[in-house]
């Protein structure tokens, strides 16, 4: 069961930090992610990194992340899995 959980996860490097989020939360973001102005690098990162090395994001990038989680989870549309990795966001850019 732990390889199982390993490979559905997502690893993302938050200035240096490595948080994990499921594929799941992953499509999610994604999908979410795609109403968002100034996103689109933030997009890319996700999609071409995910797998092969953890997903980098810089400060500016986790800072534009980190407002938009903050909606979706306002919202409550935030996959539950995102309270962490937005967490990991906030520590970043505040």
């Amino acid at each position: 069961m732990m390889e199982q959980e390993r490979l559905d996860e997502v690893l993302v490097d938050v200035a240096g930090q490595t948080v994990g989020i499921t594929r799941r939360d992953r499509d999610a973001l994604l999908q979410e992610l795609c109403f968002v102005a100034g996103c689109a690098s933030i997009r890319r990162e996700f999609e071409t990194a995910a797998g092969r090395r953890p997903v980098e994001l810089d400060t500016e990038d986790a800072a534009r992340l980190s407002v938009a989680l903050e909606v979706w989870m306002r919202d409550g549309l935030a996959p539950i899995g995102m309270e962490r990795f937005h967490a990991a966001l906030v520590r970043v850019v505040r």
